[in-house]
């Protein structure tokens, strides 16, 4: 057995719930879905490699065309099968994490026994941040794979999110079909061709490429942004509910992507704050925006703010700046200009909660 490096596409899937599942024989069914998968999406020419984890998969190719294919429709499988019907409580969902990188192979008479690597590793750490049915990639695949395509595939930059298991920060963008939206909702049937092909790549060094985002890549970016701003500020609620004594919290959302959290302590309002985002921060700019005030009155009034949050791009990734505007922001520990998602929700909970510190 010998072993050899090569630059690779890397996909791992898992699906989300499954180890709540107990019964053997609903295991049984994912494992045949995966089963049904290989034999009906995989061939000799589109990958090389494919390791099964029961309910999740490790899939590796030379052709990111191919990589590309294979993960939009394992996930169109997966989010289209009727769970409930098949016994479970509930419709299950998939995560697919895509890395491009040097690997390295164990294999025998050009038979891969085994893969593993950096590469490897940073794929596995993508897919537990992905979103429920979608396809996260890092920047690397996206350069290669928008370097030639374009008709059939897209996709929506996320800026640098947290890898899992404290891997670091990257650059992601959700890859979806062509004709999708972000938020796309029923799937319909594809029956899309590509070259089979199989490309084995030398070692290519790529340089940064500038890129020019789209009006509707960085609107879609904070519109990603806010819904994750919104989920941290209802975990967050829950938590302080749990660890405060004496406290009782309220979160109100509105359908107009707004929503507004209030803190009682002993009875008496401490914190409350409003979260919307804005189609337009100024008409200076097309872009929209977040605006977090602490002294709204009500919920359609949205003529207040204390601190708002803008995106913008240098070229090579996307992402937020905050306002100097707030009394808290020269607070230790914070950055302000090219954020993500998750430091602009810390940033505007501290702020949220900063009655309690002067206590």
């Amino acid at each position: 057995m010998k072993t050899k490096s090569v630059i690779a596409s890397i996909l791992f899937a898992d699906i989300k719930g499954s180890s709540k599942v107990k019964s053997d024989s609903l295991k049984e069914i994912i494992a045949d879905k995966f089963d049904n998968i290989k034999m009906h999406l995989l061939n000799d020419s589109n990958h090389f490699f494919y390791k099964s984890m029961g309910d999740g998969v490790l899939i590796c190719s030379y052709d990111y065309l191919d990589m590309a294919d294979i993960a939009l429709k394992i996930r169109d499988d997966i989010k289209t099968t009727n769970w409930k019907k098949l016994g479970f409580e509930s419709n299950l969902s998939i995560r697919i994490g895509i890395h491009l990188q040097k690997i390295s192979l164990k294999e025998e008479k050009g038979f891969v026994f085994d893969v593993f690597g950096s590469g490897v590793d940073t794929a596995a750490r993508i897919e537990p941040v992905t979103e429920e049915n979608s396809v996260y990639c890092s920047r690397a695949f996206y350069n290669f794979l928008f370097q030639e395509e374009t008709k059939h595939f897209k996709a929506i930059p996320l800026g640098l999110l947290p890898l899992a298991k404290d891997y670091g920060d990257m650059e992601l963008y959700k890859l979806l079909w062509s004709h999708e939206s972000g938020n796309e909702g029923e799937m319909n049937q594809y029956d899309l061709v590509f070259s089979s092909s199989t490309m084995d790549f030398a070692e290519i060094p790529i340089p940064k490429l500038k890129v020019k985002f789209t009006e509707d890549q960085k609107n879609s970016f904070v519109t990603n942004s806010f819904t994750d701003i919104q989920k941290y500020f209802k975990t967050a609620l829950m938590v302080f509910n749990e660890k405060v004594p004496n406290v009782e919290v309220s979160f109100i959302e509105s359908l107009d992507e707004k929503f507004a959290c209030k803190i009682f302590y002993k009875g008496e309002l401490k914190c409350k704050c409003k979260i919307w985002a804005r189609d337009k921060f100024s008409p200076f700019t097309n872009f929209r925006s977040i605006a977090y005030s602490e002294n709204y009155q009500e919920m359609t009034s949205d003529n207040r703010f204390n601190q708002w949050i803008t995106v913008d791009d240098n070229a090579e990734h996307v992402f937020l700046n905050i306002s100097n505007m707030g009394k808290f922001n020269n607070r230790i520990g914070f950055t302000y200009n090219q954020i993500n998602s998750k430091k602009a929700a810390e940033v505007l909970w501290v702020s949220f909660i900063h009655p309690f510190e002067e206590m």
